[in-house]
């Protein structure tokens, strides 16, 4: 992989894409990086979202290749036999870190995609191959998002004292591009009031507006469908690093109002930035992950 992210292969080569000795500082995209304040910082920490300005063509570059890879994907079972769920491995809570395509079906129906850059997808086949495109878009805004966390994390120990960006480098970060089929129309929710079991999430963009954080019994709609902004908020392995100092943020869901025959499917784009756990926060969210599922299912409609 060159230093761009960029996907290369000789003709009537099999593709591996990805890399087992996969570096993020020696793999760092040309995207231009999020224009973050030490504000940011604060209002991350302090009421658990930042959401921040970023150059509009860094979307404009991808949006159109990623939004047809997925609905190609998820509408073609031979193509997704090429990208099958695979869990790489398990974390300190038993959690999968895990990688490939899945879907849910019933009540609400949504089709996933996991792309972690450290996975490697032998690709040998003409099909398969054609959703290189598809992959270096989901590398490269991966690469993007990492230096964004990183920036972030770093405000963070530099304005509260702490030192915990550490525990994030060479971590597990995967990018979940998510299909969410209008198909019933009593469906209220995308995705139930939850925290996520991550770090820091990036929340890149989506098709239509959806995204909502809970804090103290208020709900805050989040502008996701702009191009010039992305938001941060922390996970559960967040708050176990900081103790839950300030608070039990980070908690959202999806709400797509629309009409099921209004519009397409909703489309979203997130990346998951995983970290590890020293003693006292592995032990902090042992003992608190049942309460933060408990406090999640009083938002629930």
């Amino acid at each position: 992989m060159s230093p761009g992210g960029k996907l290369r292969r000789k003709k009537n080569a099999t593709m591996k894409v990805g890399c087992l000795s996969y570096n993020r500082e020696g793999n760092r995209t040309m995207l231009a990086p999020a224009q973050m304040t030490m504000s940011a910082a604060r209002s991350f920490v302090e009421s658990g979202l930042a959401e921040i300005n970023v150059d509009p063509s860094v979307l404009a570059q991808h949006l159109s290749i990623i939004k047809n890879g997925m609905r190609r994907l998820s509408d073609d079972p031979e193509a997704q036999q090429f990208f099958p769920y695979t869990v790489l491995k398990k974390d300190a809570m038993g959690w999968d870190e895990d990688a490939g395509y899945w879907c849910k079906r019933g009540s609400e129906t949504k089709d996933y995609y996991h792309h972690c850059p450290e996975h490697v997808w032998d690709l040998e086949s003409d099909l398969s191959r054609s959703f290189l495109p598809f992959l270096e878009s989901c590398t490269n805004l991966t690469f993007w998002a990492w230096g964004n966390v990183r920036k972030l994390l770093r405000d963070i120990d530099a304005e509260y004292g702490l030192d915990i960006g550490r525990y994030f480098d060479n971590e597990y970060m995967v990018t979940r591009i998510v299909r969410y089929r209008k198909l019933l129309a009593s469906i209220k929710e995308d995705a139930l009031p939850h925290f996520d079991r991550d770090g820091i999430t990036h929340h890149i963009w989506a098709s239509h507006p959806g995204l909502m954080m809970y804090r103290d019994g208020t709900v805050h709609p989040v502008e996701e469908t702009a191009w010039d902004r992305i938001a941060m908020f922390p996970g559960k392995k967040f708050l176990a690093l900081v103790k839950g100092a300030h608070g039990d943020h980070g908690l959202h869901g999806a709400r797509d109002a629309r009409e099921m025959t209004n519009g397409d499917d909703r489309i979203a784009i997130i990346t998951f930035t995983h970290c590890s756990l020293p003693p006292y926060a592995l032990q902090w969210l042992q003992e608190n992950d049942d309460r933060l599922k408990a406090l999640a299912d009083t938002y629930k409609l």
